[in-house]
């Protein structure tokens, strides 16, 4: 592993200018991480190249079933969406959230075709009974009582504030799959994952569980 470090000016993107084409012409494959437009701007490739930003319409389209091919994925997915906020010493928001999310993302996977558009509206505006009715006898349960408004209204709240770069998602019928990229090592081609300063908080969220897939 390489840990590239220094103040501002000091040479860290310059060195990668050096990594980079070697990379390219050793027709190595590379995940890159672009917030700047910089390396996107000097090296990608249409020819070969893929890009993940649903706010650029060269970006393929991706919806969160396609990568989940266990029960755990949805785990680590639903843990990649609500991150613990620096300073927050209470996780029972962020637990319950991520509780609602994952068990609502089995839930319509099971039902088949599933939808994101559709589960996110369902997860924001679904009246007491029904959010009640959908997560009975689920890990979820006890967070979607409707006689306890009041908490289920919070976590509704917190939930919405993190899964809002899903609702930008395009729906597709052939989907690109990161880890079937990762595992066809036959492809040489590289994966941008990219965001502008404009959409970095509405894409966190995805760009964090699109590098979790992709690295693990």
């Amino acid at each position: 592993h390489i840990l590239i470090t220094g103040t501002t000016g000091s040479g860290k993107t310059n060195a990668f200018h050096i990594l980079l084409p070697q990379i390219r012409r050793r027709q190595n494959r590379a995940v890159v991480l672009d917030i700047t437009g910089d390396y996107i701007s000097r090296y990608y490739d249409p020819r070969t190249d893929m890009i993940l930003n649903p706010l650029d319409t060269r970006s393929k389209s991706w919806h969160p079933w396609i990568d989940c091919h266990l029960d755990s994925h949805y785990d680590v997915l639903a843990e990649s969406f609500i991150q613990t906020k620096a300073g927050v010493r209470d996780p029972f928001w962020d637990n319950a959230s991520r509780a609602v999310l994952k068990t609502a993302l089995r839930k319509y996977a099971a039902r088949g075709n599933p939808d994101v558009h559709k589960m996110i509206t369902f997860l924001m505006s679904a009246s007491d009974k029904d959010f009640e009715d959908f997560f009975k006898d689920t890990e979820a349960a006890t967070f979607t009582f409707k006689n306890n408004e009041k908490t289920t209204n919070s976590i509704r709240s917190v939930l919405s504030s993190q899964i809002e770069g899903l609702r930008q998602l395009e729906a597709t019928s052939q989907p690109f799959s990161l880890r079937n990229w990762v595992q066809n090592e036959k492809k040489n081609g590289w994966l941008f994952i990219t965001a502008r300063a404009y959409q970095r908080q509405t894409l966190t969220p995805l760009i964090s569980a699109w590098m979790d897939i992709t690295i693990n």
